[in-house]
């Protein structure tokens, strides 16, 4: 896994250097969700976690992970974003090594046994639980508020457009 726009020429910004922790965790769940994906997936998976291993060997207490994932010896890129991005293709391997050992999730077609209850939440309230009626007063109540909110948003507005 490289990130083609940016490491080549050596500027990553933090966003971009955050990438490939996303992009692996994202990949990995795909697996999970969609498993038809896994066989084209998980040895890509694979080996960028192999090449970032690779790069986890930098600084002083050789404990840090570089950005090239392509090359064999740390490239001197340390920070929070390169090792996000390690840990992301590490943790992902879990994903895709439990997805090889067992199946996909179930569904109501392929073994799941859910059953669904559209009166959950609803039944058996208790006296103190049952809502009391809105009254007229409950009613401005939330008029004033509102007016109150509203006249403050539009000051504040106001305020920093004028200001």
């Amino acid at each position: 896994m490289s990130e083609v726009t940016c490491e080549p020429n050596q500027k990553c910004d933090r966003n971009q250097s955050c990438f490939k922790a996303f992009l692996s965790t994202w990949l990995g769940f795909m697996t999970s969700i969609a498993p038809y994906t896994a066989d084209e997936i998980i040895p890509k998976l694979q080996a960028s976690a192999l090449g970032a291993a690779k790069q986890c060997s930098g600084g002083d207490d050789k404990k840090h992970c570089g950005r090239r994932w392509y090359q064999d010896e740390w490239d001197g890129f340390k920070g929070l974003e390169e090792q996000m991005s390690a840990l992301g293709i590490f943790s992902t391997q879990m994903i895709t090594q439990n997805q090889q050992k067992s199946q996909a999730p179930l569904t109501s077609n392929t073994g799941g046994t859910s059953e669904s209850d559209p009166n959950a939440g609803g039944g058996n309230q208790t006296e103190s639980e049952k809502l009391r009626e809105i009254t007229t007063g409950d009613r401005a109540g939330a008029g004033v508020v509102t007016v109150v909110f509203v006249c403050g948003w539009i000051g504040a507005v106001t305020f920093m457009l004028w200001g």
